[in-house]
């Protein structure tokens, strides 16, 4: 394996890393992964929070959302 396809194997991993990471945290919401050029250049992870009334209580809802 040459330098530049070892450098290219572990910025992959890296990706692959931070991709899970981000899914991780996630409970409610989405994760973007932009790419150019064959390339990950972004990643961007949107959180939804939805809040409920209550008795004049806001609570925050809790879905059941199964993969």
């Amino acid at each position: 394996m040459t330098n530049r396809a070892a450098d290219n194997d572990s910025g992959f991993r890296e990706v692959l890393e931070d991709i899970k990471d981000h899914l991780a945290q996630l409970q409610f919401g989405s994760l973007e992964i932009s790419v150019h050029n064959g390339q990950v250049v972004q990643i961007e992870r949107r959180e939804k929070k939805r809040y409920e009334k209550r008795d004049g209580i806001k609570s925050v809802s809790q879905a059941n959302n199964q993969i």
